[in-house]
């Protein structure tokens, strides 16, 4: 499940989760909690790259999207375009849980490959290697040996300046 948002005149329209139905939130202000996520820097969305970088920067997101997940969620903004076909663009901001297992086939995941190159992408699983799979049609899928693949999250969500 994936929880998208849209700002439009200065009000958030929400995706309820498990129903194609939105719902109009409360317009951001002093009444709606919010959250603060770090952005913990850039992630490539094309090929592995190394862009995985600590910053000191927070997002500001309202509680009733992520508010559960206080802990276990962060922030990286995208380089690339390989997930467009998911509609993850070049500069979104993804939203990210902090998960190394149960997670389904078609999840998007933030992963590690090697040593210090970090992608978003669908795996999928083989003998001995992991495929890198992209939802753009122009770029190839990846395969590299599955010692080389750690899951650092799932992507949940984005956000998009318009």
């Amino acid at each position: 499940n994936y929880i998208i948002a849209f700002k439009t005149k200065g009000q958030l329209l929400h995706r309820e989760p498990e129903t194609s139905s939105y719902a109009l939130l409360e317009e951001h202000g002093s009444h709606t909690r919010v959250l603060s996520v770090p952005l913990l820097g850039q992630i490539a969305a094309g090929h592995a790259a190394e862009a995985f970088t600590q910053g000191d920067q927070f997002i500001e997101l309202p509680c009733a999207f992520f508010g559960e997940l206080a802990e276990e969620i962060f922030a990286l903004q995208v380089m690339g375009n390989s997930m467009s076909g998911d509609f993850i663009c070049e500069g979104d901001i993804a939203i990210i849980k902090k998960q190394s297992e149960g997670f389904r086939k078609d999840d998007i995941l933030a992963v590690r490959v090697g040593s210090d190159e970090f992608t978003l992408k669908r795996l999928h699983y083989k003998k001995n290697t992991v495929e890198l799979v992209p939802s753009n049609l122009q770029y190839a899928v990846v395969e590299v040996p599955s010692e080389q693949v750690t899951v650092i999250g799932k992507y949940l969500g984005l956000l998009r300046r318009s």
